[in-house]
């Protein structure tokens, strides 16, 4: 390597550094030069990155769940609501992935804390009891989930994230819909 080769290669790396370290600092600053404040306010990229981490844990969530019903579930509709909501739900979430990466966002991959703790819960029960707490679960999960994704529809700019809220709203929509069914079907209170 030359020596005019070698000098160009620190010429860049002294931009870079005084690039980052501008960036750095305007990122931490809380005013801008004429003493105006800067807004703090979260930009519709952020609220889209939490919203896609988000969506991810609720899908995984329901996966796993899904699952469990299926080996569990003590009445064919409660194996049959376990799968439905297993297929669906990792549609939505490989879609999501695809998502994601075009946002450059790093999703999860394995269930929260909170969500395997609940599974862990509903893997001790059997029979009806299994049935009345996977459906209540679905039924609440589902509930929470169709209000976050509203709220990110109303919010979000993505055309794309758009339409795939869109479809999962019809998706879980279903799901509460069939899970209500089945906890009046078989006398589970909510």
């Amino acid at each position: 390597m030359s020596a005019q080769d070698q000098s160009n290669i620190i010429k860049q790396v002294a931009v870079v550094i005084l690039v980052t370290l501008f960036f750095m600092l305007s990122c931490t600053s809380n005013s801008i030069p004429n003493g105006q404040a800067v807004s703090k306010e979260k930009t519709t990229e952020e609220i889209d990155s939490q919203f896609l981490v988000k969506a991810a844990d609720i899908n995984l969530a329901e996966i796993k769940y899904g699952q469990l019903a299926q080996q569990k579930g003590s009445t064919l509709d409660i194996i049959k609501l376990g799968k439905m909501i297993e297929t669906e739900h990792l549609k939505f979430y490989s879609a999501l992935s695809l998502l994601a990466d075009n946002k450059s966002v790093t999703i999860p991959i394995f269930a929260s804390e909170s969500a395997q703790n609940i599974f862990k819960q509903m893997s001790e029960k059997d029979g009806n009891s299994f049935d009345s707490t996977y459906s209540e679960t679905v039924v609440n999960d589902h509930k929470s989930a169709i209000e976050i994704y509203k709220t990110a529809y109303n919010e979000t700019n993505d055309e794309a994230l758009k339409a795939w809220i869109k479809l999962s709203l019809v998706g879980m929509n279903m799901h509460l819909q069939m899970a209500s069914i089945s906890i009046k079907k078989y006398g589970i209170t909510e």
